[in-house]
């Protein structure tokens, strides 16, 4: 890479959310920039690209709580009348990334809302189908990939409060970072609306 940071200043598209996976078969956490683009269509999901069973399954637990919590974000659409097109780049190499629900979800979100997601920001979590937060593992080692990668900003869930203790000092101080206690919520401030 010569040291070039892979999240360039200048904001992304709607849609685009950058967010650091776990690839377990490699044992090792990874950045992606996931994509989604919302065209009129059925209600279906269309998943580009290869796509591990992982992150598919993200894609429909993110999917299934959009859908059950439209009102809550102020979203009139209905997502019937709807396709979303769906998309991982996988920017290390990585065969898979779980732990990536939360980013798909507010990958949707910016694509209804056509609002982008604040420059230079990773989210980080896993949710289950009901948006109950889920911790993500590896914390220290997430931030700092972010850091490396170029992020000037990261969203952590609410549930890794504890491991906070554990990342650096240098870490910290090198990126802005916030919890969210709800998918919602994150996806309020990744887009700066809260």
């Amino acid at each position: 890479m010569g040291g070039a940071t892979i999240i360039a200043e200048g904001g992304l598209p709607p849609g685009s959310v950058y967010t650091i996976g776990t690839d377990a078969a490699d044992n090792r956490l990874a950045l992606f920039l996931l994509q989604a683009q919302m065209n009129r269509g059925s209600g279906r999901i269309i998943p580009l690209g290869n796509l591990s069973a992982r992150m598919k399954e993200a894609i429909k637990t993110a999917d299934a709580y959009l859908k059950a919590n439209l009102k809550n974000l102020g979203i009139e659409h209905d997502l019937k009348a709807y396709d979303f097109s769906i998309q991982a780049i996988n920017l290390n190499q990585a065969k898979e990334g779980s732990e990536t629900a939360v980013a798909f979800f507010l990958s949707m979100v910016s694509a209804i809302l056509g609002k982008p997601v604040q420059d230079q920001t990773v989210i980080l979590g896993e949710m289950n189908v009901q948006g109950m937060l889920l911790k993500v593992t590896s914390l220290p080692e997430r931030m700092q990939l972010a850091v490396e990668s170029g992020a000037k900003r990261i969203l952590i869930p609410s549930e890794n409060k504890r491991d906070v203790a554990d990342v650096p000092d240098a870490i910290l101080t090198a990126i802005q970072w916030q919890f969210y206690d709800s998918p919602t919520k994150a996806a309020i401030f990744a887009m700066g609306m809260g």
